[in-house]
């Protein structure tokens, strides 16, 4: 089940979206934090680099139609199985933070991640929100398997 919140103030934005994953915790950190995972659920064909541990990088490649899509940043924080917090930059672009919250969802097979995109463009979260909330069903789909 996803829920969808987002705020407009100013001249930045955030968006929020929660969903209950079937997988535990442990599978769902390893989702987020293990490159050979994120490469699979995020793209199938991602190229994925990361060094996580607070201050590390890390720097996403996604395949498209015209040129790769990149992605970088730095971890800010680094709780396991709890909640991650980084940098994120498309193409070099200006900079946002993204963090990912786990929590129980009352059964050991079901984990809760809630998921904020803070400090967006105006013009950016639309195409933030429903790009998150396909990939958030992407992660569903392949945690599920």
């Amino acid at each position: 089940m996803l829920e969808l919140w987002s705020h407009q103030g100013g001249s930045v934005s955030e968006v929020e979206l929660t969903v209950t994953l079937p997988a535990s915790a442990d599978r769902v950190w390893r989702a987020w934090t293990e490159p050979r995972y994120l490469g699979q659920w995020i793209s199938g064909h991602a190229q994925v680099d990361a060094t996580v541990h607070v201050g590390g990088g890390y720097r996403l490649t996604l395949p498209s139609e015209r040129e790769p899509l990149v992605i970088s940043g730095v971890y800010l924080t680094v709780d396991e199985y709890t909640g991650l917090a980084m940098t994120w930059s498309e193409d070099g672009g200006a900079e946002s933070q993204l963090e990912i919250q786990l929590a129980d969802a009352g059964d050991p097979k079901r984990t809760r991640l809630t998921l904020t995109h803070r400090g967006l463009a105006e013009d950016a979260v639309e195409e933030h929100r429903t790009g998150w909330r396909e990939m958030l069903a992407v992660l569903e789909e392949y945690l599920a398997l």
